[in-house]
């Protein structure tokens, strides 16, 4: 009886997962007038069936962050790879939109305005919920990115804050633009650089052609996205030594081209070189015993420390072109001189420190024992924290009744005469600012200024850190006044959106966080920890 064998084969798919970032596409061109259309670049290879989503909703960076809804968002598409340099333009049919490349979902209310308008992209169909989501990829308005809870307006996302462009930067707006690397009309435009330097030219409003006359044709586009890496054509030579210690040396080198340096040691004259085209530091399977990194960088020169007594060495500099670990690039190497070895002999004591001396405000006296053997000492001081550039608004309170006030911070190291500063509000979040609060006295270094409504015998009034209880309109905020810091009549810093009618600080105490350093004329809701109404509990004193 004849016995027959079936052979089963199963079929393993493997799904490969490709994640684009921010400034992988650019948005070129925008036409709000019919037919409309649009086009994005690819600045890096997008695999086949990558979904890459534009929509016109409007973005409200506050917290929580969220869409603005009622118009629509498409979905662009394409079955094959796509190379970087690749422009592909979407057009706005009836009924159909089109793709000069792939395919693209229709949506109706996908639909540009001729009096104003934005497109977001993102990388997939699931859209952002934060301002630093990771599929954010570009933003592109005709007039300028700020919120106003309209169809025509839009804040931009913290992650686009240097992939977008606004082609006003004010109230008014273009029907159409087109990057033109120029200000002209152009029928073909060509431009080349790598990823980096190409998105600096995208994000200028200053290249765009721009009117309101009527739809534009878009030009031709030839961009050309280059790696910027190329193979060093010198190399670092002339390996010497300096400062030799028992356990630590200076190690310098001439510079050769590479825009990176590698410097290994080994307790042998044994090196095994990475392979032609490889990163020194992506793989170490190729390392002798005891061969390890001591520097990676862009200078000439290494201070080694913890060497052991009575211990040769060997070094060696490779010299590379990029940065990072994750793309391999060509490579040229120094080897060492057989002169270029350092035997170390047994450190001396360490020294003893003893009490410091004629010690004032900036400046004292070290003391330490001598120690026999030993030909130089070091002495480390060091300035702990970090001093502010000028005075800023640490906080903000929006409470109940007439509990209103506003806190200075003086973190610049030095006190400051308060008669150059002065407080002013924008009223319901529309025009100039006005209501000038001039301020007087003396603010000393690391104190708080608090500026209170005057509220007869409200919990702020009644309270033993207030510096200043006013009548002013500068402090008679209710949730849609921006407030604005002055100095000599320059406005410094602000808390608020700034021409925003909708309440932005309603009922709500905000805290300037501790990493702020300097005032900012651009609020943003990132600086700011965000506390329950009538919360006081801060005030009074400010961490910096």
């Amino acid at each position: 009886m004849k016995k027959l064998l079936f052979l089963s084969m199963m079929l393993i798919t493997i799904n490969y997962v490709f994640a684009l970032t921010a400034g992988d596409i650019a948005i070129l061109a925008v036409n709000t007038d019919a037919t409309k259309n649009m086009a994005f670049v690819a600045l890096t290879d997008i695999p086949a069936n990558t979904d890459i989503s534009f929509t016109d909703n409007a973005w409200h960076a506050t917290t929580p962050p969220a869409w603005r809804t009622n118009e629509g968002t498409i979905k662009w598409n394409h079955t094959s790879a796509v190379s970087k340099g690749t422009v592909i333009t979407i057009t706005l049919g009836t009924p159909n939109y089109t793709a000069s490349v792939g395919s693209v979902t229709t949506n109706s209310n996908f639909n540009l305005s001729a009096s104003g308008d934005q497109i977001l992209a993102y990388a997939g169909t699931t859209a952002p919920t934060t301002n630093a989501d990771s599929n954010w990829l570009w933003g592109f308005s005709t007039s300028r990115f700020v919120w106003n809870n309209d169809s025509n307006t839009s804040d931009i996302p913290t992650a686009l804050s240097n992939y977008s462009a606004a082609m006003t930067g004010t109230t008014s707006d273009y029907d159409n633009a087109y990057f033109a690397n120029g200000s002209s009309t152009q029928t073909s435009v060509s431009v080349s650089g790598t990823k980096a330097e190409l998105i600096s030219l995208f994000i200028n409003s200053s290249l765009y052609y721009k009117n309101n006359t009527g739809p534009l044709t878009i030009p031709t586009y030839t961009i050309t996205v280059s790696s910027g890496v190329t193979a060093p054509t010198t190399q670092a030579s002339n390996i010497t030594f300096s400062s030799v210690e028992s356990t630590q040396m200076i190690v310098s080198w001439t510079n050769g081209n590479g825009a990176k340096r590698i410097v290994k040691m080994n307790t042998s004259n044994s090196f095994t070189n990475p392979g032609d085209g490889t990163d020194p530091t992506a793989d170490d399977s190729w390392n002798n015993s005891g061969e390890q990194v001591i520097y990676n960088g862009s200078g000439n020169s290494v201070t080694v420390t913890n060497l052991s007594a009575s211990t040769t060495y060997w070094f060696r500099v490779y010299e590379y072109n990029g940065s990072g670990t994750s793309t391999k690039y060509l490579t040229t190497t120094a080897t060492n001189n057989p002169n270029n070895q350092i035997t170390s002999t047994p450190p001396p004591n360490a020294p003893t420190a003893t009490a410091a001396t004629s010690v004032s405000y900036n400046k004292f006296t070290a003391n330490w024992n001598s120690v026999s053997g030993a030909t130089k000492y070091y002495l480390d001081v060091y300035t702990k924290g970090a001093n502010a550039t000028d005075l800023i608004i640490s906080e903000y309170v929006e409470g109940s009744g007439n509990n209103k006030a506003i806190e200075l911070y003086n973190g610049t190291g030095s006190s400051i005469n308060l008669s150059n500063y002065s407080l002013k509000k924008q009223v319901n979040g529309d025009g100039e600012f006005v209501n000038e609060l001039t301020l007087s006295g003396t603010l000393a270094n690391g104190d708080t200024y608090v500026i209170v409504s005057n509220a007869g015998t409200t919990n702020l009034a009644d309270s033993n850190f207030v510096n200043l209880e006013t009548n002013s309109q500068a402090l008679s905020f209710n949730g849609n006044d921006a407030v604005a810091l002055y100095k000599n009549g320059v406005q410094i810093d602000v808390v608020g959106v700034v021409d925003q009618t909708a309440d932005w600080g309603k009922d709500v105490t905000l805290v300037r966080k501790s990493s702020v350093t300097s005032p900012t004329t651009s609020y943003n809701t990132e600086q700011w920890n965000s506390y329950a109404q009538d919360t006081f509990t801060y005030l009074g004193s400010h961490t910096m």
